[in-house]
């Protein structure tokens, strides 16, 4: 376990274009164990600096101490056949303002599908939080989840199709 959270597993910087993660076992993770964040300086936008059509697939995140996923100005995700279970389990960190399996914020185009959710402690399943646009959250399974199973605050334009909830 790492004493700094800045620590991630896989972790992009801006303007990374067809990122793939297939195939790989992230566990016990101190902190968030994937980071795929894009950047804004506020003042003006500048479209090279998204992180564009990443594809996580056939990924499981276990035991991380804090978040699965987070993601930041991405276009284009892709979550599929993924599991995240045991996230936040201790309880160490509060339920908001950052918590969970998955936290995307200003994301378009997000598909998450496929997938698994399970024993979140006190954090959400999937937080689809500010400005996200035109996401997808399909054919999932969410069970034990300690906060919001599915959480979409402040965006725009969500498909939840054929998900199960439990507990």
């Amino acid at each position: 376990h790492s004493p700094n959270p800045a620590f991630f597993a896989v972790a992009t910087g801006t303007g990374i274009s067809g990122l793939r993660i297939e195939d790989v076992l992230i566990e016990d993770c101190a902190s968030v164990s994937i980071k795929l964040f894009g950047n804004y300086n506020g003042t003006t936008f500048d479209s090279s600096k998204i992180v564009k059509a990443p594809i996580l697939r056939r990924v499981t995140v276990r035991n991380a101490g804090w978040m699965g996923l987070s993601a930041q100005y991405v276009d284009d995700g892709k979550v599929t056949r993924c599991v995240f279970e045991q996230i936040n389990t201790k309880g160490e960190f509060n339920a908001s303002p950052k918590s969970g399996a998955i936290k995307a914020t200003k994301n378009h185009r997000l598909v998450i599908e496929h997938s698994v959710f399970s024993f979140c402690g006190n954090g959400h399943g999937v937080w689809l939080d500010q400005s996200n646009y035109d996401c997808t959250v399909a054919s999932s399974y969410f069970s034990d989840i300690g906060g919001s199973a599915l959480f979409w605050e402040i965006s725009h334009r969500l498909l939840a199709v054929n998900n199960l909830f439990v507990r």
